[in-house]
């Protein structure tokens, strides 16, 4: 769903709810409010074309290009150390005093939000 040219990378509404797996699909109302949320907030372009029946594509913005970006490298960090984040998880629902250190160091980086 993204790029420069709207043309070839434009997606129709039903199509672009058809391609997460079937078991993993959001409601048709979760989909329409995140997509406007999206629009809104300048990561998606909305087309509506005055036809019957509605036709209307969806495309990124050049924000939305970079941010998808940012996603997609945060997802690949998540496949590649996921075995880490779980055994590190496994350790603090053994030992939950031993990340006490941990949440008080990242808070304190964080200007102590936590």
């Amino acid at each position: 769903m993204g790029g420069a040219d709207p043309d070839r990378t434009a997606q129709r509404y039903a199509p672009l709810q058809r391609t997460a797996p079937e078991d993993r699909r959001v409601s048709e109302k979760m989909l329409a409010q995140s997509l406007q949320a999206l629009a809104r907030d300048g990561f998606v372009s909305r087309v509506s074309h005055p036809v019957v029946p509605p036709f209307v594509e969806y495309s990124l913005t050049p924000m939305g290009e970079e941010v998808a970006g940012k996603v997609a490298d945060l997802a690949d960090w998540i496949e590649l150390n996921l075995l880490r984040v779980m055994e590190a998880r496994s350790s603090a629902q053994a030992d939950p005093a031993a990340t006490e250190g941990r949440h008080a160091v990242s808070g304190a980086r964080r200007g102590g939000e936590d």
